[in-house]
Protein backbone atom coordinates (compact mmCIF):
# COMPACT_ATOMS: atom_id res chain seq x y z
CA UNK A 1 0.00 0.00 0.00
CA UNK A 2 1.41 3.38 -0.84
CA UNK A 3 0.40 6.83 0.56
CA UNK A 4 1.53 10.49 0.64
CA UNK A 5 2.05 10.01 4.33
CA UNK A 6 5.32 7.89 4.39
CA UNK A 7 3.76 5.01 3.85
CA UNK A 8 1.16 5.21 6.40
CA UNK A 9 -2.32 3.89 5.35
CA UNK A 10 -5.26 4.40 7.96
CA UNK A 11 -7.46 1.06 8.15
CA UNK A 12 -11.06 1.72 8.47
CA UNK A 13 -13.06 0.82 11.70
CA UNK A 14 -15.29 -2.28 10.12
CA UNK A 15 -11.65 -3.77 8.80
CA UNK A 16 -9.85 -3.70 12.52
CA UNK A 17 -13.37 -5.47 13.98
CA UNK A 18 -13.35 -8.10 10.88
CA UNK A 19 -9.57 -8.86 11.75
CA UNK A 20 -10.54 -9.19 15.51
CA UNK A 21 -13.17 -11.66 14.58
CA UNK A 22 -11.12 -13.24 12.58
CA UNK A 23 -8.86 -13.57 15.79
CA UNK A 24 -11.68 -14.95 17.85
CA UNK A 25 -12.13 -11.44 19.75
CA UNK A 26 -15.85 -11.55 20.40
CA UNK A 27 -15.94 -9.82 23.59
CA UNK A 28 -13.82 -7.71 26.43
CA UNK A 29 -13.34 -11.12 28.57
CA UNK A 30 -11.66 -12.70 25.63
CA UNK A 31 -9.00 -10.68 25.85
CA UNK A 32 -8.57 -10.52 29.90
CA UNK A 33 -4.70 -11.94 30.84
CA UNK A 34 -3.43 -11.04 27.42
CA UNK A 35 -0.37 -8.82 26.06
CA UNK A 36 -1.55 -7.47 23.02
CA UNK A 37 1.40 -5.12 20.59
CA UNK A 38 0.19 -2.51 18.24
CA UNK A 39 3.52 -2.25 15.85
CA UNK A 40 3.16 0.71 13.92
CA UNK A 41 -0.05 2.50 15.54
CA UNK A 42 -0.42 5.42 13.36
CA UNK A 43 -3.99 7.32 13.92
CA UNK A 44 -4.28 4.21 16.80
CA UNK A 45 -7.25 2.52 14.51
CA UNK A 46 -6.79 -0.84 16.58
CA UNK A 47 -5.60 0.18 20.20
CA UNK A 48 -8.21 2.36 20.21
CA UNK A 49 -11.20 -0.13 19.18
CA UNK A 50 -9.37 -2.81 21.49
CA UNK A 51 -9.57 -0.24 24.40
CA UNK A 52 -13.16 0.81 23.51
CA UNK A 53 -14.20 -3.11 23.41
CA UNK A 54 -12.85 -3.46 26.98
CA UNK A 55 -13.60 0.28 27.98
CA UNK A 56 -17.11 -0.35 27.28
CA UNK A 57 -17.96 -3.40 28.76
CA UNK A 58 -16.73 -1.99 32.40
CA UNK A 59 -13.42 -3.96 32.64
CA UNK A 60 -11.87 -0.93 33.81
CA UNK A 61 -12.55 -2.72 37.23
CA UNK A 62 -12.20 -5.83 36.14
CA UNK A 63 -8.88 -8.27 36.01
CA UNK A 64 -7.57 -6.73 32.32
CA UNK A 65 -4.55 -4.73 33.14
CA UNK A 66 -3.94 -1.76 30.72
CA UNK A 67 -0.17 -2.45 31.18
CA UNK A 68 -0.88 -5.42 28.59
CA UNK A 69 -1.46 -3.24 26.17
CA UNK A 70 1.35 -1.67 23.52
CA UNK A 71 1.27 0.38 20.87
CA UNK A 72 4.29 2.04 18.71
CA UNK A 73 5.19 3.66 15.90
CA UNK A 74 8.01 5.09 14.52
CA UNK A 75 6.63 9.21 13.68
CA UNK A 76 6.10 11.16 17.21
CA UNK A 77 3.05 12.64 16.13
CA UNK A 78 1.26 9.47 15.65
CA UNK A 79 2.59 8.64 18.94
CA UNK A 80 0.85 11.60 20.24
CA UNK A 81 -2.31 11.71 18.06
CA UNK A 82 -2.87 8.13 19.53
CA UNK A 83 -2.27 9.44 23.30
CA UNK A 84 -4.79 11.83 22.99
CA UNK A 85 -7.34 9.51 21.62
CA UNK A 86 -6.77 6.67 24.16
CA UNK A 87 -7.00 9.26 27.02
CA UNK A 88 -10.56 10.51 25.67
CA UNK A 89 -11.53 7.25 25.26
CA UNK A 90 -11.03 5.92 28.56
CA UNK A 91 -12.51 9.50 29.92
CA UNK A 92 -15.84 8.99 28.16
CA UNK A 93 -15.89 4.70 28.68
CA UNK A 94 -14.69 4.91 32.35
CA UNK A 95 -14.27 6.45 35.94
CA UNK A 96 -10.57 7.50 35.05
CA UNK A 97 -9.78 10.95 36.11
CA UNK A 98 -7.63 13.18 33.41
CA UNK A 99 -4.44 12.71 35.00
CA UNK A 100 -5.00 8.83 35.30
CA UNK A 101 -6.31 8.69 31.42
CA UNK A 102 -3.26 10.18 30.18
CA UNK A 103 -0.65 8.40 32.64
CA UNK A 104 -1.88 5.51 30.97
CA UNK A 105 -2.19 6.57 27.45
CA UNK A 106 1.68 7.68 27.35
CA UNK A 107 2.20 3.97 29.13
CA UNK A 108 0.24 2.37 26.21
CA UNK A 109 1.53 4.71 23.34
CA UNK A 110 4.94 5.16 22.98
CA UNK A 111 7.91 6.62 20.04
CA UNK A 112 10.13 3.54 18.94
CA UNK A 113 11.20 1.65 15.82
CA UNK A 114 9.79 -1.44 16.21
CA UNK A 115 12.01 -3.95 13.59
CA UNK A 116 14.73 -2.29 15.69
CA UNK A 117 13.58 -2.79 19.28
CA UNK A 118 12.16 -5.98 19.12
CA UNK A 119 16.33 -7.10 17.97
CA UNK A 120 16.85 -5.75 21.09
CA UNK A 121 14.49 -7.42 22.85
CA UNK A 122 12.91 -4.20 24.03
CA UNK A 123 9.37 -5.21 23.32
CA UNK A 124 7.37 -8.00 26.27
CA UNK A 125 6.53 -11.08 24.34
CA UNK A 126 3.10 -10.74 23.50
CA UNK A 127 -0.15 -13.02 22.66
CA UNK A 128 -1.52 -10.31 20.24
CA UNK A 129 0.07 -8.55 17.04
CA UNK A 130 -1.96 -6.66 15.18
CA UNK A 131 -1.59 -3.53 13.09
CA UNK A 132 -1.24 -1.92 9.72
CA UNK A 133 2.22 -2.07 8.98
CA UNK A 134 3.89 0.72 7.11
CA UNK A 135 4.04 0.34 3.31
CA UNK A 136 7.56 1.40 2.30
CA UNK A 137 8.97 0.50 -0.54
CA UNK A 138 12.70 -1.22 -0.85
CA UNK A 139 13.85 1.91 -2.94
CA UNK A 140 12.35 4.59 -0.53
CA UNK A 141 14.13 3.02 3.29
CA UNK A 142 17.33 4.81 3.74
CA UNK A 143 20.27 3.49 2.57
CA UNK A 144 21.45 3.22 6.43
CA UNK A 145 18.60 2.02 7.76
CA UNK A 146 17.70 -0.64 5.39
CA UNK A 147 21.39 -1.76 6.23
CA UNK A 148 20.93 -1.89 9.43
CA UNK A 149 17.06 -3.68 9.26
CA UNK A 150 18.92 -6.23 7.11
CA UNK A 151 21.33 -7.08 10.22
CA UNK A 152 18.73 -6.98 12.35
CA UNK A 153 16.07 -9.90 10.25
CA UNK A 154 16.48 -12.71 8.68
CA UNK A 155 14.17 -11.54 5.67
CA UNK A 156 14.84 -8.28 4.86
CA UNK A 157 17.42 -7.08 1.86
CA UNK A 158 18.36 -4.48 -0.48
CA UNK A 159 14.83 -5.65 -2.46
CA UNK A 160 12.75 -5.91 0.23
CA UNK A 161 9.64 -3.44 1.34
CA UNK A 162 9.78 -2.77 4.84
CA UNK A 163 6.95 -4.37 6.25
CA UNK A 164 8.68 -7.66 5.56
CA UNK A 165 10.67 -6.86 8.51
CA UNK A 166 7.44 -5.83 10.58
CA UNK A 167 5.95 -9.55 10.10
CA UNK A 168 9.19 -11.33 11.34
CA UNK A 169 9.96 -9.15 14.23
CA UNK A 170 6.19 -9.35 14.75
CA UNK A 171 6.44 -13.44 14.61
CA UNK A 172 9.19 -13.03 16.84
CA UNK A 173 7.84 -11.44 19.27
CA UNK A 174 4.50 -13.80 19.92
CA UNK A 175 4.91 -16.06 23.12
CA UNK A 176 3.94 -19.82 22.59
CA UNK A 177 0.37 -19.96 20.21
CA UNK A 178 0.26 -16.25 20.23
CA UNK A 179 -0.79 -14.50 16.87
CA UNK A 180 0.16 -11.74 14.70
CA UNK A 181 -2.60 -10.48 12.66
CA UNK A 182 -1.66 -7.72 9.96
CA UNK A 183 -3.14 -5.94 7.23
CA UNK A 184 -0.59 -5.74 4.31
CA UNK A 185 0.88 -6.12 1.55
CA UNK A 186 0.44 -9.71 0.18
CA UNK A 187 3.14 -9.79 -2.56
CA UNK A 188 5.58 -11.52 -0.51
CA UNK A 189 3.21 -14.80 -0.28
CA UNK A 190 3.83 -14.83 -4.01
CA UNK A 191 7.24 -12.90 -5.53
CA UNK A 192 10.75 -13.65 -5.27
CA UNK A 193 11.61 -10.93 -2.39
CA UNK A 194 9.19 -13.75 -0.15
CA UNK A 195 11.09 -16.03 -0.41
CA UNK A 196 13.06 -16.04 2.85
CA UNK A 197 10.38 -14.65 5.05
CA UNK A 198 7.71 -17.94 3.34
CA UNK A 199 11.08 -19.84 4.61
CA UNK A 200 10.46 -18.31 7.86
CA UNK A 201 7.36 -18.82 8.06
CA UNK A 202 6.94 -22.46 6.85
CA UNK A 203 9.34 -23.58 9.44
CA UNK A 204 8.74 -22.01 12.35
CA UNK A 205 5.51 -20.55 12.45
CA UNK A 206 1.50 -21.45 11.30
CA UNK A 207 -0.48 -19.35 8.26
CA UNK A 208 -3.76 -20.06 9.17
CA UNK A 209 -6.05 -16.86 7.21
CA UNK A 210 -5.07 -15.00 4.52
CA UNK A 211 -8.05 -12.96 3.57
CA UNK A 212 -7.50 -11.08 -0.11
CA UNK A 213 -8.62 -7.85 -0.25
CA UNK A 214 -7.05 -6.39 -4.18
CA UNK A 215 -9.48 -3.20 -4.84
CA UNK A 216 -11.39 -3.56 -1.14
CA UNK A 217 -12.54 0.04 -0.01
CA UNK A 218 -10.29 -1.32 3.44
CA UNK A 219 -9.02 2.11 4.21
CA UNK A 220 -9.20 5.52 5.15
CA UNK A 221 -7.21 7.13 2.11
CA UNK A 222 -7.00 5.81 -1.42
CA UNK A 223 -4.52 4.17 -1.86
CA UNK A 224 -2.20 1.73 -4.71
CA UNK A 225 -3.14 -1.24 -2.54
CA UNK A 226 -2.64 -5.49 -3.16
CA UNK A 227 -3.75 -5.66 0.81
CA UNK A 228 -4.44 -8.83 2.14
CA UNK A 229 -5.49 -10.00 6.16
CA UNK A 230 -2.90 -12.54 7.15
CA UNK A 231 -2.98 -14.03 10.18
CA UNK A 232 0.13 -16.68 11.51
CA UNK A 233 0.23 -18.23 14.59
CA UNK A 234 3.38 -19.30 16.73
CA UNK A 235 2.14 -23.01 16.90
CA UNK A 236 3.02 -26.51 15.15
CA UNK A 237 2.07 -26.14 11.49
CA UNK A 238 -0.77 -27.22 9.95
CA UNK A 239 -1.10 -28.73 6.38
CA UNK A 240 -3.94 -26.40 5.02
CA UNK A 241 -4.60 -22.77 5.14
CA UNK A 242 -7.96 -20.67 4.86
CA UNK A 243 -8.17 -18.62 1.95
CA UNK A 244 -10.78 -16.26 0.96
CA UNK A 245 -11.09 -14.47 -1.74
CA UNK A 246 -12.88 -11.13 -1.24
CA UNK A 247 -14.42 -9.18 -4.78
CA UNK A 248 -14.08 -5.64 -5.19
CA UNK A 249 -17.31 -5.06 -3.71
CA UNK A 250 -16.62 -6.67 -0.15
CA UNK A 251 -18.34 -4.28 2.62
CA UNK A 252 -18.90 -4.34 6.25
CA UNK A 253 -21.77 -6.54 5.41
CA UNK A 254 -19.83 -8.65 3.77
CA UNK A 255 -17.23 -9.10 6.39
CA UNK A 256 -20.33 -9.76 9.29
CA UNK A 257 -21.41 -12.82 6.43
CA UNK A 258 -17.94 -13.83 6.54
CA UNK A 259 -17.31 -13.96 10.18
CA UNK A 260 -21.06 -15.27 11.11
CA UNK A 261 -21.26 -18.14 8.02
CA UNK A 262 -19.45 -21.40 7.47
CA UNK A 263 -20.46 -21.41 4.45
CA UNK A 264 -17.84 -21.59 1.23
CA UNK A 265 -19.34 -18.47 -1.22
CA UNK A 266 -20.85 -15.34 -0.39
CA UNK A 267 -22.44 -12.23 -2.40
CA UNK A 268 -18.68 -11.06 -2.37
CA UNK A 269 -16.47 -13.22 -1.04
CA UNK A 270 -15.26 -17.39 -1.48
CA UNK A 271 -13.84 -19.27 1.06
CA UNK A 272 -11.34 -22.19 0.45
CA UNK A 273 -8.88 -24.66 2.24
CA UNK A 274 -5.74 -25.19 0.56
CA UNK A 275 -3.54 -27.64 1.25
CA UNK A 276 0.20 -25.44 2.18
CA UNK A 277 3.33 -25.74 -0.53
CA UNK A 278 5.58 -29.00 0.32
CA UNK A 279 8.79 -26.87 0.48
CA UNK A 280 8.71 -24.29 2.87
CA UNK A 281 9.94 -21.37 0.26
CA UNK A 282 7.60 -22.24 -2.24
CA UNK A 283 4.86 -20.11 -3.57
CA UNK A 284 1.35 -20.01 -2.04
CA UNK A 285 -1.36 -21.21 -4.18
CA UNK A 286 -4.15 -19.16 -4.25
CA UNK A 287 -7.23 -20.27 -5.89
CA UNK A 288 -9.93 -22.65 -5.70
CA UNK A 289 -9.33 -26.04 -4.59
CA UNK A 290 -10.00 -27.87 -7.20
CA UNK A 291 -7.36 -25.70 -9.64
CA UNK A 292 -5.08 -26.20 -6.52
CA UNK A 293 -5.45 -29.81 -6.62
CA UNK A 294 -4.88 -29.33 -10.82
CA UNK A 295 -1.39 -27.58 -10.07
CA UNK A 296 -0.05 -29.91 -7.59
CA UNK A 297 -1.19 -32.92 -9.84
CA UNK A 298 0.33 -31.70 -12.87
CA UNK A 299 3.21 -30.32 -10.71
CA UNK A 300 4.02 -34.15 -9.30
CA UNK A 301 3.49 -35.76 -12.83
CA UNK A 302 5.74 -33.69 -15.49
CA UNK A 303 8.84 -31.41 -15.31
CA UNK A 304 9.13 -27.82 -14.78
CA UNK A 305 9.19 -26.44 -18.11
CA UNK A 306 12.81 -25.97 -18.09
CA UNK A 307 13.52 -29.31 -17.34
CA UNK A 308 11.74 -30.11 -20.31
CA UNK A 309 14.07 -28.33 -22.83
CA UNK A 310 12.91 -24.49 -22.38
CA UNK A 311 15.02 -21.84 -22.06
CA UNK A 312 13.56 -18.34 -20.82
CA UNK A 313 14.86 -15.39 -20.41
CA UNK A 314 13.69 -11.29 -20.20
CA UNK A 315 14.27 -8.85 -22.96
CA UNK A 316 17.29 -6.25 -23.43
CA UNK A 317 16.83 -3.60 -20.92
CA UNK A 318 19.03 -0.72 -21.83
CA UNK A 319 18.01 2.01 -18.96
CA UNK A 320 17.35 5.05 -22.15
CA UNK A 321 15.75 3.81 -24.56
CA UNK A 322 15.05 7.22 -25.88
CA UNK A 323 18.87 7.19 -26.99
CA UNK A 324 19.08 3.24 -27.64
CA UNK A 325 16.20 2.82 -29.42
CA UNK A 326 15.62 4.34 -33.51
CA UNK A 327 13.41 4.03 -36.22
CA UNK A 328 16.09 6.18 -38.11
CA UNK A 329 18.44 2.83 -40.02
CA UNK A 330 21.25 5.92 -41.13
CA UNK A 331 21.66 7.06 -37.26
CA UNK A 332 25.04 5.33 -36.87
CA UNK A 333 26.99 2.45 -38.94
CA UNK A 334 24.74 -0.02 -39.98
CA UNK A 335 26.55 -3.25 -37.77
CA UNK A 336 25.33 -1.92 -35.01
CA UNK A 337 21.55 -1.61 -35.30
CA UNK A 338 19.90 -4.81 -34.31
CA UNK A 339 16.14 -4.96 -35.32
CA UNK A 340 13.92 -4.59 -32.23
CA UNK A 341 10.68 -6.75 -31.34
CA UNK A 342 8.85 -3.90 -29.69
CA UNK A 343 5.51 -5.37 -28.00
CA UNK A 344 4.32 -2.29 -27.46
CA UNK A 345 3.74 -1.52 -31.19
CA UNK A 346 2.57 -5.21 -31.51
CA UNK A 347 0.25 -5.02 -29.56
CA UNK A 348 -1.43 -1.54 -30.99
CA UNK A 349 -1.53 -3.08 -34.41
CA UNK A 350 1.87 -1.88 -35.78
CA UNK A 351 3.63 -4.80 -36.52
CA UNK A 352 5.59 -3.34 -39.65
CA UNK A 353 6.84 -0.55 -37.62
CA UNK A 354 10.70 -1.04 -37.67
CA UNK A 355 13.15 -0.17 -34.61
CA UNK A 356 16.72 -0.96 -34.05
CA UNK A 357 18.47 -1.47 -30.96
CA UNK A 358 21.54 0.61 -31.49
CA UNK A 359 23.83 -2.15 -29.97
CA UNK A 360 27.38 -1.10 -27.88
CA UNK A 361 28.40 -5.23 -27.90
CA UNK A 362 30.74 -6.89 -29.83
CA UNK A 363 30.37 -10.26 -30.45
CA UNK A 364 33.25 -11.08 -27.66
CA UNK A 365 30.65 -9.75 -24.77
CA UNK A 366 32.85 -6.56 -24.68
CA UNK A 367 31.98 -3.13 -25.02
CA UNK A 368 33.12 -1.56 -28.46
CA UNK A 369 35.76 0.80 -29.50
CA UNK A 370 33.91 4.07 -30.02
CA UNK A 371 36.95 5.73 -31.93
CA UNK A 372 36.45 2.76 -34.62
CA UNK A 373 32.90 3.53 -34.95
CA UNK A 374 32.69 7.49 -35.56
CA UNK A 375 28.77 7.62 -36.06
CA UNK A 376 28.09 5.91 -33.05
CA UNK A 377 30.61 7.56 -31.14
CA UNK A 378 29.35 11.11 -32.40
CA UNK A 379 25.99 9.88 -31.15
CA UNK A 380 26.99 8.65 -28.14
CA UNK A 381 28.66 11.74 -27.31
CA UNK A 382 25.60 13.51 -28.39
CA UNK A 383 23.50 12.14 -25.99
CA UNK A 384 26.71 11.92 -23.37
CA UNK A 385 24.41 13.29 -19.87
CA UNK A 386 21.43 11.02 -20.69
CA UNK A 387 23.34 8.19 -20.66
CA UNK A 388 26.16 8.69 -18.64
CA UNK A 389 24.09 9.70 -15.50
CA UNK A 390 22.24 6.22 -14.83
CA UNK A 391 23.37 4.08 -12.53
CA UNK A 392 24.66 1.28 -14.82
CA UNK A 393 26.65 3.83 -15.97
CA UNK A 394 27.98 5.44 -13.00
CA UNK A 395 29.18 2.41 -11.73
CA UNK A 396 32.21 2.37 -14.05
CA UNK A 397 33.01 5.33 -16.06
CA UNK A 398 34.79 3.91 -19.01
CA UNK A 399 31.59 2.27 -19.56
CA UNK A 400 29.25 4.98 -19.93
CA UNK A 401 27.54 3.58 -23.18
CA UNK A 402 26.47 0.50 -22.04
CA UNK A 403 22.98 -0.80 -22.03
CA UNK A 404 22.22 -2.77 -18.39
CA UNK A 405 21.83 -5.81 -19.98
CA UNK A 406 24.17 -7.61 -22.86
CA UNK A 407 23.15 -8.80 -26.07
CA UNK A 408 23.10 -13.10 -26.14
CA UNK A 409 24.49 -13.50 -28.84
CA UNK A 410 22.51 -15.68 -31.29
CA UNK A 411 19.33 -15.23 -29.94
CA UNK A 412 18.25 -12.70 -32.60
CA UNK A 413 18.76 -15.40 -35.37
CA UNK A 414 16.85 -17.88 -33.10
CA UNK A 415 12.98 -18.70 -33.37
CA UNK A 416 11.30 -17.89 -29.85
CA UNK A 417 7.74 -17.38 -28.37
CA UNK A 418 7.86 -13.57 -26.99
CA UNK A 419 5.35 -13.05 -23.99
CA UNK A 420 4.19 -9.56 -22.96
CA UNK A 421 5.08 -8.88 -18.95
CA UNK A 422 1.71 -7.93 -18.24
CA UNK A 423 -1.64 -9.67 -19.88
CA UNK A 424 -5.13 -10.61 -18.88
CA UNK A 425 -3.91 -14.65 -20.17
CA UNK A 426 -0.49 -16.09 -21.85
CA UNK A 427 -0.81 -14.76 -24.83
CA UNK A 428 2.59 -15.36 -26.79
CA UNK A 429 3.74 -14.55 -30.09
CA UNK A 430 5.89 -16.25 -32.92
CA UNK A 431 9.32 -14.55 -33.55
CA UNK A 432 10.84 -16.43 -36.65
CA UNK A 433 14.79 -15.50 -35.99
CA UNK A 434 15.31 -11.96 -37.34
CA UNK A 435 14.68 -9.72 -33.99
CA UNK A 436 15.95 -9.40 -30.82
CA UNK A 437 12.96 -8.68 -27.58
CA UNK A 438 13.30 -5.35 -26.32
CA UNK A 439 12.58 -5.70 -22.28
CA UNK A 440 8.93 -5.34 -22.57
CA UNK A 441 8.48 -9.15 -23.05
CA UNK A 442 9.65 -12.86 -22.12
CA UNK A 443 11.78 -15.08 -24.64
CA UNK A 444 11.04 -18.99 -24.79
CA UNK A 445 13.28 -21.15 -26.84
CA UNK A 446 14.06 -24.82 -27.38
CA UNK A 447 16.03 -27.04 -28.87
CA UNK A 448 13.68 -30.00 -28.03
CA UNK A 449 10.15 -28.48 -28.57
CA UNK A 450 7.89 -27.26 -31.35
CA UNK A 451 7.59 -23.83 -30.47
CA UNK A 452 4.26 -23.46 -32.00
CA UNK A 453 3.20 -27.05 -30.33
CA UNK A 454 4.58 -25.33 -26.78
CA UNK A 455 2.46 -22.59 -28.16
CA UNK A 456 -0.59 -24.19 -27.55
CA UNK A 457 0.31 -25.37 -24.32
CA UNK A 458 1.51 -21.84 -23.28
CA UNK A 459 -2.49 -20.20 -24.44
CA UNK A 460 -4.41 -22.86 -22.51
CA UNK A 461 -6.60 -22.18 -19.35
CA UNK A 462 -3.94 -24.37 -17.86
CA UNK A 463 -1.01 -21.66 -18.03
CA UNK A 464 -3.00 -18.85 -17.18
CA UNK A 465 -4.56 -20.41 -14.27
CA UNK A 466 -1.05 -21.64 -12.73
CA UNK A 467 0.16 -18.50 -13.28
CA UNK A 468 -2.77 -16.46 -11.82
CA UNK A 469 -2.83 -18.92 -9.09
CA UNK A 470 0.89 -18.74 -8.02
CA UNK A 471 1.58 -15.31 -9.11
CA UNK A 472 1.16 -11.72 -8.07
CA UNK A 473 -1.45 -9.61 -10.04
CA UNK A 474 -1.79 -6.04 -10.80
CA UNK A 475 -4.16 -3.64 -10.88
CA UNK A 476 -7.84 -4.54 -12.29
CA UNK A 477 -6.68 -8.23 -12.17
CA UNK A 478 -3.72 -8.21 -14.74
CA UNK A 479 -1.54 -11.15 -14.19
CA UNK A 480 2.65 -10.91 -14.41
CA UNK A 481 4.46 -13.28 -16.79
CA UNK A 482 7.87 -13.05 -15.40
CA UNK A 483 10.05 -15.88 -15.70
CA UNK A 484 10.13 -16.23 -11.67
CA UNK A 485 6.18 -17.26 -12.85
CA UNK A 486 7.21 -18.92 -16.24
CA UNK A 487 9.57 -21.52 -14.67
CA UNK A 488 6.82 -22.76 -12.44
CA UNK A 489 5.15 -24.25 -15.12
CA UNK A 490 5.22 -28.00 -15.86
CA UNK A 491 5.30 -29.49 -19.18
CA UNK A 492 5.64 -33.12 -20.30
CA UNK A 493 9.20 -34.18 -22.16
CA UNK A 494 8.58 -33.85 -25.63
CA UNK A 495 8.91 -37.71 -26.56
CA UNK A 496 6.17 -38.23 -24.40
CA UNK A 497 3.17 -36.06 -26.66
CA UNK A 498 1.90 -37.49 -29.82
CA UNK A 499 3.01 -36.43 -33.64
CA UNK A 500 -1.55 -35.82 -33.56
CA UNK A 501 -1.12 -33.75 -30.13
CA UNK A 502 1.80 -31.61 -31.38
CA UNK A 503 0.01 -31.05 -34.94
CA UNK A 504 -3.58 -29.83 -33.11
CA UNK A 505 -1.27 -27.98 -30.83
CA UNK A 506 -0.13 -26.02 -33.27
CA UNK A 507 -2.89 -25.38 -35.01
CA UNK A 508 -4.43 -24.28 -31.72
CA UNK A 509 -1.69 -21.57 -31.30
CA UNK A 510 -1.77 -20.56 -35.29
CA UNK A 511 -5.01 -20.06 -35.06
CA UNK A 512 -5.13 -18.90 -31.52
CA UNK A 513 -7.84 -21.56 -30.83
CA UNK A 514 -7.62 -21.50 -26.96
CA UNK A 515 -10.93 -24.41 -26.90
CA UNK A 516 -8.61 -26.68 -29.16
CA UNK A 517 -5.91 -26.04 -26.76
CA UNK A 518 -7.74 -26.57 -23.71
CA UNK A 519 -9.16 -29.88 -25.58
CA UNK A 520 -5.63 -31.46 -26.35
CA UNK A 521 -3.67 -29.81 -23.40
CA UNK A 522 -6.15 -31.63 -20.85
CA UNK A 523 -5.68 -34.34 -22.57
CA UNK A 524 -1.92 -34.39 -22.45
CA UNK A 525 -2.18 -34.20 -18.49
CA UNK A 526 -5.38 -36.69 -17.91
CA UNK A 527 -7.28 -34.38 -17.39
CA UNK A 528 -10.01 -34.59 -20.36
CA UNK A 529 -13.14 -33.94 -17.62
CA UNK A 530 -11.82 -30.28 -17.44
Amino acid sequence: MVSHNNGIVYTKKWVVDLILDVLGVKNAESLIGKVIVDPSCGDGSFILRIIDLIASAGCYNSPYDYRRLHAYDIDQQAVEHTRRGISDLLIRETTMSRESADETAMRIAQQTDYITAVAQKQIPQADIVIGNPPYIRATDIPRGTRSEYMNQTMTMSYGTDIYIGFIEQGLKNLRDRGTLAYVCADRWLQNKYGTDLRTFVNTGYDLIHIIRMHGVDAFKDEVDAYPAITVIRNQKLHPTVTYVKCQKGFTENDSRQLVNSDTARGSNWTRTILAKPRRPQDNIILTDSRTSRDIIRVADAYPTIEEAGVNIGIGIATGRDSVFVTDRPDIVESDRLVPLFYMRDWRRGRKDKQRWLINPWADDGRLIDLDKYPKAKQYFDSHYNEIANRHVARKNKNSWYRTIDKIHPGLINRPKLLIPDLAMECDPIYEDGHKYPHHSCYWLTSDKWDLKSLGGILISDMTSKTIESLGVKMRGGTLRFQAQYLRMLHIPYIQNVTEEQKSKLATAFDNNDRMLANEITNQIYGMEDR
